[in-house]
């Protein structure tokens, strides 16, 4: 008796097989229609109109002539009045807006904290700006949660991050504050309580006071010399000294 192998049996007596996946189309990405969420799109309608290379590159889109960077007229357009660079959505300069936007990507559930170029590869893929493959890989040097995850044989400083400015903002109402100590004693004050108009003039108020000073003093002080002539500030910004 001869046993058949597998080439000569009857193709039509073979088990029907599992053939579920056989039929599957992949479609391109570029059929998806990518959308970004609401806060976001209210940020960039808010920033856009102020954003010189946006409105640069509008003007030079209308007139159909050199591009803002080495590229082609193709690669730009506008919808809804969001700019796209090679159907990524461009992001203009400022701070708060490209913070939010990392910082929401970078700590989201499915990937959060990845490393500078896992981030750097999410971001890209829907959004551009100039400079933000630097600045991405700033912000996650910067991240508290990378830092503690992962063992750093070779300690960095952590890269600071400026204080956005605040167009309208009035004398002294948003101010930092720091001391000068250890100073030669003069009228029983060894110490400086320097306040600092942060947002409008850059003026500073120097305060003669004690090294020790508790919150209730420092109140006082600023009830005297700030509050009395330029009322009482919005925001306050301080280190954690004592």
């Amino acid at each position: 008796m001869v046993q058949l192998d597998a080439l000569s049996r009857r193709s039509d007596l073979v088990e029907d097989e599992d053939t579920d996946n056989e039929d599957v189309v992949v479609l391109p990405d570029k059929l998806f229609i990518k959308t970004i969420d609401t806060e976001l799109k209210n940020m960039l309608e808010e920033a856009l109109p102020t954003d010189e290379f946006f409105k640069m590159t509008i003007e030079l889109l209308l007139e159909k002539r050199v591009t803002p960077i080495k590229s082609s007229l193709q690669d730009w357009r506008t919808t809804d009045g969001i700019l796209y660079y090679k159907n990524r959505v461009y992001v203009p300069n400022d701070s708060k807006l490209q913070k939010h936007l990392v910082k929401s990507i970078h700590e989201a559930l499915l990937h959060g904290h990845p490393g500078q170029w896992n981030t750097v590869d999410q971001i890209q893929r829907d959004y551009w700006w100039p400079g933000m493959t630097k600045y991405i890989k700033s912000f996650v040097d910067g991240c508290v949660a990378c830092q503690q995850m992962k063992i750093n044989t070779h300690p960095t400083r952590v890269p600071l991050q400026p204080i956005g400015g605040h167009k309208d903002a009035l004398l002294f109402q948003i101010i930092t504050m720091d001391l000068i100590t250890d100073l030669p004693e003069v009228d029983r004050s060894n110490s400086i309580l320097v306040v600092v108009d942060h947002a409008a003039t850059k003026g500073v108020i120097f305060i003669p006071c004690k090294k020790k000073l508790d919150a209730a003093e420092t109140a006082k002080l600023l009830f005297q010399h700030v509050y009395k002539r330029f009322g009482l500030p919005d925001k306050i910004i301080s280190d954690r000294d004592p």
